[in-house]
């Protein structure tokens, strides 16, 4: 069995080399960060053991960690979506409705200034 050191190790080398490292039924498992992420959310949550039923069965074993786990679930899933939306330029404002462009999208509304990216 391996030290939690040891492990920490295995994440960071494998961080460098463009992995991310989850446990699964059959142990650790590395997957390309970039293919990974590009699953939809539901899948990218199971695959991390944080989909919202998961979450929610951990109530009743008592885990601490259920609460946030689950909210995590939920803004995964919400991000997942406006970075869908924008790539196909069908960006909505949540809040007024209005149909916002990929660049109004990542200035926050100013196509005309250097504002930060809101994502």
């Amino acid at each position: 069995m391996s030290t939690p050191d040891e492990i920490l190790k295995v994440i960071y080398e494998k961080e460098k080399e463009g992995e991310v490292v989850f446990e699964w039924t059959e142990g650790f498992q590395g997957a390309n960060l970039d293919d990974f992420i590009n699953q939809p959310s539901d899948g990218l949550l199971y695959d991390l053991n944080r989909d919202k039923a998961t979450c929610a069965t951990w109530i009743k074993q008592g885990k601490e960690s259920w609460v946030n786990n689950y909210a995590v679930a939920l803004v995964i899933t919400r991000l997942k979506e406006r970075l869908e939306a924008y790539e196909k330029g069908l960006f909505t404002c949540p809040d007024c409705g209005y149909n916002i462009s990929g660049s109004e999208f990542l200035t926050g509304g100013d196509t005309n200034s250097d504002s930060e990216a809101v994502l």
